[in-house]
């Protein structure tokens, strides 16, 4: 899965910027070794971090630390706008080696709040920018400018994050609790390798030596998710982007994403999207 592990090694972008221009779709419970910074330029949120609800509201920060289940939940304000960045480790760590040995939070410095928001607004302006300069195919000299502007930008929130909202990460991150943690990403990182299998939670207990109720109860305490939830939101998730990306059947992408059948996989859709497959695609596949 992408979001598992991200190794971002572009040499001119520091890290890895994501657009949320209302894809309408829902990007399940994950995590990542890269601390990642969002800001809503507009709509409204619930995020979830290690199952931990968070409101997110007009023209505020989210961030998460490296290692943290995260996931958003459905649109309730408006359209989704705004940017995410996620840090690129190896640089970061490069320049501040102590960084894996510090975790951020927002509320340690919010006098700085603006600044950091100010910082953000200028990336997400900057980068929409590069990108419609490569679609326009300008001269490369003025790409180049700003890819060198989007370099200055990132280091800037790298330096911001560490200068004003950093701390030593807490002993509590290295005991069982985080080893606890580390056993159910293993187990997630199997579902996201096997999801188009005919997976139970009995495969998955036997899988891992536990009993079905112990592992029934990570989910749920971790992630506020069954095991069940869990599944139908990575199969989903993938068959948004086969309807808006392909022009397949609804019963091959429905096979391809793992469901038994078009009726199972319509149900799951209208409990999350609250409309049907065919109707998802007919109003958002991009022309």
């Amino acid at each position: 899965m992408m979001f598992l592990s991200e190794k971002l090694n572009n040499p001119q972008i520091p890290g890895k910027i994501l657009f949320r221009e209302d894809e309408n779709t829902h990007l399940p419970a994950h995590w990542h070794n890269s601390v990642e910074i969002c800001y809503f330029l507009q709509g409204g949120f619930r995020a979830y971090i290690d199952n931990q609800s968070i409101d997110v509201q007009n023209e505020e920060l989210f961030l998460v630390n490296s290692g943290q289940m995260h996931y958003l939940g459905e649109n309730s304000v408006g359209d989704d706008r705004g940017i995410i960045l996620v840090a690129d480790m190896d640089f970061w760590e490069n320049k501040c080696p102590d960084l894996n040995s510090m975790e951020f939070e927002l509320s340690i410095c919010p006098e700085k709040i603006p600044e950091l928001k100010q910082l953000m607004m200028r990336l997400y302006d900057s980068s929409r920018a590069y990108y419609q300069d490569k679609v326009e195919n300008l001269e490369g000299n003025q790409v180049s400018h700003e890819l060198m502007q989007l370099h200055g930008l990132i280091c800037m929130i790298y330096y911001t994050l560490m200068k004003y909202f950093s701390r030593p990460r807490a002993a509590s991150s290295f005991n069982r609790l985080a080893l606890q943690e580390t056993y159910l990403q293993e187990i997630i990182h199997y579902i996201n390798v096997h999801y188009t299998e005919p997976l139970t939670l009995k495969d998955i207990a036997q899988l891992h030596n536990v009993s079905c109720e112990h592992l029934s109860r990570i989910f749920k305490k971790k992630l506020g998710l069954t095991f069940k939830e869990y599944l139908y939101s990575i199969r989903l998730t993938h068959a948004c982007r086969l309807l808006l990306h392909t022009s397949k059947s609804t019963l091959e992408v429905a096979l391809e994403a793992g469901f038994p059948d078009l009726r199972s996989f319509g149900r799951q859709f209208d409990r999350v999207y609250h409309t049907t497959p065919k109707e998802y695609r007919r109003r958002f596949q991009k022309k």
